[in-house]
């Protein structure tokens, strides 16, 4: 989705992208919008069979729902470099560029996934969550810095300001 935000951005088509931290040009602008912890989505009548507390460890060699390259880069290429670097090769069954797609391939047993925590709201019936042992992931907004819709203004005065008090509160 973020790569998608990202051209519609550079052509004029939208105004903000909430998106993750993703490699953009000297035309766009991003700022830090919040922090979740990384989630392990898995199988309800597998849960059984994972740790409380799960590690990037604990998916080597397993069934794996990976992000798509192409639809989901930013999330590919963060879970690609964190899985290199703990030596972490899991089996991946499937290339997904959507969350919602992905949670309910879980339901369905295809393999487990990563998810950042603001997912978990979706709620996907026969599929359980567990905080992984990792470092956390990020949301970025994202926008033209020649844009002068009155509204993007507005929101970078009020609603990122309330973005950054709250991610500074203890």
């Amino acid at each position: 989705m973020s790569t998608a935000q990202v051209e519609a951005l550079n052509a004029g088509e939208i105004d903000l992208a909430l998106m993750r931290p993703h490699p953009i040009n000297g035309e766009l602008e991003s700022v830090p919008m919040a922090t979740e912890s990384l989630m392990l989505a898995v199988q309800a009548s597998e849960a059984h069979a994972w740790p409380a507390e799960p590690t990037l460890q604990c998916l080597h060699g397993r069934p794996f729902l990976m992000y798509s390259p192409y639809e989901a880069r930013p999330f590919y290429q963060m879970l690609s470099e964190r899985f290199a670097r703990a030596g972490v090769v899991p089996d991946v069954v499937e290339y997904i560029g959507q969350v919602h797609t992905m949670l309910a391939l879980v339901g369905a047993g295809m393999g487990a996934a990563l998810i950042a925590e603001g997912a978990c709201r979706l709620k996907f019936e026969g599929v359980v969550t567990r905080r992984m042992m990792t470092e956390p992931v990020h949301l970025v907004g994202a926008y033209r810095r020649n844009n002068d819709n009155p509204v993007l203004d507005l929101f970078k005065q009020q609603v990122l300001r309330s973005f950054k008090l709250t991610q500074s509160r203890p």
